[in-house]
């Protein structure tokens, strides 16, 4: 499993990769889910406590070991030292005790478990995505 092309391309240069028994699954939002109107970003954030010049960094899905949240905590620690206008909003049902910088910035860190219908609109009121593997 792929999430571009290009990453096939890489195996096939970096790993020898010569199958073609692999499938590619975009990381990417449905088109309809992007074309949000400014007052639903605006809303967005204001119900989460973040102005709308903030800069909003967003994880979705799970929070199993291999997500490696210890290593994601300490980065944004890192971030959030150096920028007081960065918060994170963390789409997950449930945080184990190596994401402290819940418990550090509760103003600036929200984690909410919404149902699938409503994903889309919060992604788009948000700046940056994170992803780590």
């Amino acid at each position: 499993m792929a999430f571009s092309e290009q990453l096939v391309n890489y195996w096939k240069i970096k790993y020898a990769y010569g199958s073609d028994k692999h499938v590619v699954i975009p990381c990417t939002l449905n088109r309809s889910a992007l074309v949000t109107p400014d007052a639903s970003v605006m809303t967005i954030r204001a119900l989460l406590g973040f102005s709308i010049n903030s800069k909003i960094i967003v994880y979705a899905g799970s929070s199993a070991g291999w997500q490696s949240f210890k290593k994601v905590n300490d980065i944004l620690l890192l971030i959030f030292n150096s920028d007081p206008d960065v918060n994170l909003l963390l789409l997950t049902k449930e945080i184990g005790n190596d994401m402290q910088i819940l418990k550090m910035f509760p103003d600036r860190v929200k984690k909410l478990w919404l149902n699938s219908n409503e994903v889309g609109v919060y992604l788009a009121a948000c700046d940056y995505g994170w992803l780590v593997r």
